[in-house]
């Protein structure tokens, strides 16, 4: 913590937390649940902002006695003491909660000397310390978790105004927090509702009037269609050529200009590899969490793994113009094909091959395409804008706690 020139204003003073405090206890661990037991505060309670969230908990059978030892009550500072590296030393202020609380053995409850510490100053300045990576630093790490011992805990010292003054600082931030509460909840809005807009967009085109009289034809009737292949991991050479090679996540419903993993010329030779041109519309046929149905148009020459399924262009249709159908039917496709394939859902090549879609004329199909892909260009900026001002956002509080736990000397 600074403090300025080493001169601390009238009334300041440092002091280690083990002389500031009454208690430093640790809670109990409880295997078992009870649906008419008392709430315990375990680590997802805690927030990464420094405060308690109670939308989702569990309940544990606690005798009286125990509840008498273990309780929070109002003014308690609940510091995680074992979690992992990232996230040991996240901290709150309990209060407000009308029914009983017990906390697990994942916290130590601090309880402030009224005279000397106010708990609110206490749980900002220990999430200020959390912020700034110090108990990632003091802590012991274990396999899977790390922890702050309770000597290491207490041994800190901490810059102390005078009462008043601390409780004037926590009230200020908190007052500042809530405003950027507010503040992060519009932006959200706004982040929320500019993230349904390419989907409106789609719907505008393909849901008009208009496309209602657009003939359709199969996939197979109007372009050739291939899959690529996954040379042998075991030869080496196969993976050290400069040829560009697909994998399904890749595909992102952008443009691809280069890809995570090339192979070489002898991988296009042996395993009967096609090199795909520019403008080949690439759809995933499974894969991964929300891989399947995405698309890819290549920007350059590249392969693909089995995998991708290649519409390969020609003067009949508009790739963009397709890419954004597969765009607009994402949902249809994979609730279509929920069920096939077992463990992992696929679409094929017989039925990508043989999808019926909708195919204005193709002077027709060039306008709509140059149309949504400004419109969307339009939405991703504003969407990065957005996203920009919430990081921004983000590093407010930290820069806030950082000036109230100065010195002002």
């Amino acid at each position: 913590m600074n403090q300025g020139n080493g001169k601390l204003p009238a009334g300041w003073r440092t002091g280690k937390l083990g002389d500031l405090i009454v208690e430093a206890a640790t809670g109990f661990a409880c295997g078992q649940r009870a649906n008419d037991g008392a709430i315990q505060l375990r680590m997802n309670n805690v927030t990464r902002r420094g405060e308690l969230d109670w939308s989702s908990f569990i309940r544990v059978p606690v005798e009286k006695a125990m509840l008498d030892d273990y309780s929070l009550r109002d003014g308690d500072v609940v510091f995680n003491n074992t979690n992992s590296t990232e996230m040991v030393g996240k901290t709150a202020l309990f209060n407000n909660l009308k029914e009983p609380v017990v906390f697990s053995n994942h916290f130590t409850r601090l309880r402030t000397k009224p005279d000397a510490l106010a708990p609110d100053f206490l749980a900002l300045w220990l999430h200020a310390q959390w912020q700034a990576g110090l108990f990632a630093r003091i802590c012991d790490r274990w396999i899977g978790q790390s922890a702050v011992q309770r000597n290491k805990l207490l041994a800190l010292e901490i810059l102390l105004p005078p009462l008043e003054e601390q409780r004037r600082i926590a009230a200020r931030l908190r007052e500042q927090f809530s405003i950027l509460a507010e503040a992060r909840g519009a932006l959200e809005v706004q982040l929320a509702a500019a993230e349904s807009l390419p989907a409106a967009n789609l719907r505008a085109v393909f849901e008009g009037k208009e496309a209602e009289h657009w003939p359709r034809r199969h996939i197979e009737d109007f372009a050739e269609t291939a899959s690529g292949t996954t040379p042998p991991r075991g030869n080496r050479e196969y993976y050290q050529g400069r040829i560009p090679w697909v994998k399904t996540g890749e595909l992102k419903d952008s443009v691809i200009e280069d890809t995570e993993e090339h192979v070489s010329e002898a991988a296009l030779r042996d395993k009967s590899l096609k090199l795909l041109p520019e403008k080949t519309l690439l759809i995933a046929m499974y894969g991964q969490g929300q891989t399947r149905g995405r698309t890819g148009l290549l920007g350059i020459p590249a392969t693909t793994n089995q995998a991708c399924f290649a519409i390969l262009p020609n003067r009949t249709f508009n790739p963009q113009f397709l890419q954004f159908w597969f765009q607009f039917s994402y949902q249809r496709l994979r609730n279509e094909t929920e069920r096939r394939g077992g463990n992992q859902p696929n679409l094929n090549g017989l039925i990508l091959n043989r999808l019926s879609v909708p195919l204005p004329p193709i002077e027709q199909q060039d306008v709509i395409a140059a149309k949504l892909d400004a419109e969307l260009n339009i939405v991703a900026e504003l969407q990065g804008a957005l996203r920009t001002k919430l990081a921004e956002l983000e590093k407010i509080p930290a820069a806030l706690m950082r000036a109230a736990f100065q010195s002002p000397s």
